[in-house]
């Protein structure tokens, strides 16, 4: 993964990596390429997993002044799905705190799924080198998603990425790329998708999750000044 975080240009970014690429030192490659991080925290990462969802499940229960807080509702095939987001720049307690390079803060999303009455909940956490903004923070992690729900499902499903053999010469990376070409027509389709990003004057995919550094568009999310009380 270093490798190729040093082969692209991450200058004003956000990189956004699952439980895999929480590391530290994926993280201080990325600060030192000038860009912003948002790393999927899971038990891989020994006690920091647990002492953060601690913290936060607790916070978000009191109604931390500390916190931002956004929200988003979404309806459609029969199902509701509230996103909630919320992110605290307190990490004075974190013992980690001065190995991970650049990290200012750590979040919460909060996904609750409503349908055929049955409800799911599941919060996932973060650290992350963005300041206190919970919009930015969950747009960064639901454009890392919208690559794996529309890439990444197209390749292993559509085209049977993960079932191919190919390992003579460079079949394996010349096949890769004309998957990549075949799914491209779909989704040019969806020009607005989140995880469709423009770099120089051509729109490329990448592996990690990358956020433009330009001004993103209206959010539908809802937010919650870090003074509000009572957030639930």
């Amino acid at each position: 993964m270093p490798e190729l975080l040093r082969t692209l240009e991450l200058a004003g970014c956000i990189v956004t990596l699952d439980a895999m690429g929480c590391q530290r030192r994926i993280a201080r490659e990325i600060q030192e390429a000038d860009a912003d991080y948002v790393l999927a925290l899971k038990g891989n990462q020994g006690t920091a997993h647990a002492e953060i969802q601690s913290y936060l499940d607790a916070a978000i229960a009191g109604g931390d002044p500390a916190l931002v807080h956004c929200e988003e509702v979404e309806k459609g095939h029969g199902r509701v799905e509230t996103r909630r987001c919320w992110q605290s720049a307190d990490i004075g307690w974190f013992a980690d705190r001065a190995q991970w390079e650049g990290l200012r803060s750590v979040g919460c999303i909060e996904a609750v799924r409503e349908s055929h009455g049955h409800t799911s909940t599941e919060r996932r956490y973060y650290l992350s080198s963005l300041g206190l903004d919970a919009t930015r923070l969950a747009r960064a992690v639901r454009s890392h998603w919208g690559v794996e729900n529309q890439l990444h499902w197209v390749l292993d499903v559509v085209f049977g990425e993960d079932q191919n053999r190919a390992r003579t010469g460079h079949a394996a990376e010349n096949l890769a790329t004309l998957r990549r070409w075949g799914a491209q027509p779909s989704q040019d389709r969806h020009p607005q998708s989140p995880a469709l990003h423009q770099s120089k004057n051509q729109s490329r995919r990448l592996g990690p999750s990358l956020s433009p550094p330009s001004p993103a568009p209206p959010s539908k999310f809802r937010c919650v000044s870090p003074e509000a009380k009572g957030i639930s």
